[in-house]
This record gives structure tokens, C-alpha cells and sequence, in this order.
């Protein structure tokens, strides 16, 4: 197994076009923050981006897109915001956490929400439970099932919404909003909510605006970024990006 790490600019267009392939061959790797595009744009905008490489002669095993931190210690690529990290690799492929990131040369690595199936597990890990929503019921089952399980909070929303209804004569959800005055309220309406309540403003450092310009505009083969607003009488109550 030959190992590399490597900056974006040093990858050809040939084994950006494999990542992208091995990325597609399963199911559980369909999610934006393993998409080699994500790892492009986030070494547009950080220095300390890296992607970690397995092959075996000329086939790619696996990439791991990292950013390098000090004391030869990896971060997780887009980090704080990927909910899930892990390397992509190929199905057969006979690694464990610790023996890619040797391979790599380093330290190790700190990370949240790691992918379990990308793994076989080994003594160096330990598993901590997680909630996930689980909608293949259907949405009018899910909300009967949840309503049962925490009535006390779903007969608060039900207040909510009648209230809504009472002072507010139009509702509009907005999926795909491409508005510049949208999106500019939702992160001035999330950073007064990190200091109203006294947490870090994750949106602060230049990196990150850096990041969300580009991604509002970028349209890659299988990555979009996208603004979902709810509007009251024409103005934003709740958005998400």
C-alpha cells in the first residue's frame, strides 16, 4: 500500500476524476462533505488543506480530505460544519483509522460524527450513540409516532402554530431561495444568536464567508449549496443554508 498526502493543486485531473468515482460507488458516501469538490473549494479558501491518498499499484483504495493543524495533527475537512467525516474507500478495502493515518505520517486526529461503516473497527475506537430522524414511514406517520413519544413538546408546537395563524396572513416556504437579502439576514440572525448566547461565532473567521460566497454560486456534478427560507407576511422567520 503506498500512502501520500498532498495539496489540491498537486492532484491531476485524472485522480480527481477517480476520487469522484470511488466516491459514487457506495451509497453511504452520498453526502456533500465527501464530495471532492467540497475538499476543492475548502483549499480555495485554507492553506492547511490536505487530502490523504491509499492506492495499491495504480487503484486508488482512498482519499481523506484533512486539514493539517499543528503538532503533524489532522482536523476534519470543513470542519466544524461536516456532520459526517471519514475517508471514502473502496469497498474491499482492508484499513483501519489509525494504519491510514500512519500511512500518512501523522499524529492522529480529532473529529465528531465519524462515519462508522467506513472502518472496520478497531481496539483504538469506541462508539457513542447518536439521534437520527428516520422518515421512510412517511411524514404523517413520523409525526403521529413522534407526537406519542413527546407529547408535552408537540402540543407546544401546536401552539405556536395556532398563534402563527392568528397574527400572520401569509406563510411562504421558499426551497431553493437565490436571494442575496435572505441569505445576508440569515447570518446576521445566526451571529446575534452566538452572542446572545455566549458560544463561539463559528461564522466569524474570513475562511468561512469565503467558503459560503463560493459555495451560493458553485455548481458542481452531484454538489449544490442551497438557501430554504420560511417568510411571515414577506418576511424571513426561520432560513437555512
Amino acid at each position: 500500500m503506498k500512502y501520500r498526502l498532498l495539496r489540491a493543486a498537486e492532484i491531476p485531473a485524472a485522480l480527481w476524476h477517480d476520487m469522484e468515482a470511488l466516491r459514487d460507488t457506495q451509497a453511504h458516501y452520498d453526502d456533500p462533505f465527501f464530495d471532492p469538490d467540497f475538499i476543492r473549494l475548502m483549499a480555495e479558501v485554507r492553506e492547511d488543506t490536505r487530502i490523504g491518498l491509499a492506492e495499491q499499484g495504480s487503484m486508488l483504495i482512498g482519499y481523506w480530505g484533512l486539514h493539517m493543524r499543528p503538532g503533524n495533527w489532522a482536523r476534519p475537512i470543513g470542519g466544524p460544519f461536516s456532520d459526517w467525516q471519514a475517508p471514502v474507500l473502496k469497498a474491499d478495502a482492508d484499513l483501519c483509522p489509525e494504519g491510514f493515518l500512519k500511512g500518512l505520517g501523522l499524529s492522529g486526529m480529532s473529529c465528531n460524527g465519524y462515519k462508522p461503516v467506513s472502518f472496520r473497527i478497531s481496539p483504538a475506537m469506541h462508539r457513542e450513540g447518536a439521534n437520527l430522524a428516520r422518515l421512510e414511514m412517511g411524514w404523517p406517520d413520523y409525526l403521529s409516532t413522534m407526537s406519542a413519544l413527546w407529547p408535552k413538546h408537540y402540543k407546544n408546537m401546536r401552539r405556536v402554530h395556532r398563534k402563527i395563524d392568528r397574527e400572520f396572513s401569509e406563510r411562504r416556504f421558499i426551497f431553493d431561495d437565490h436571494s442575496s437579502d435572505h441569505f445576508h439576514q440569515l447570518i446576521e440572525i445566526k451571529k446575534q444568536q452566538y452572542s446572545r448566547t455566549g458560544r463561539h461565532d463559528v461564522l466569524g473567521p474570513d475562511w468561512v464567508r469565503k467558503l459560503l460566497d463560493r459555495l451560493r454560486s458553485f455548481q458542481g456534478r452531484r454538489l449544490r449549496a442551497r438557501l430554504s427560507t420560511l417568510l411571515f407576511d414577506g418576511k424571513v422567520a426561520a432560513a437555512e443554508f
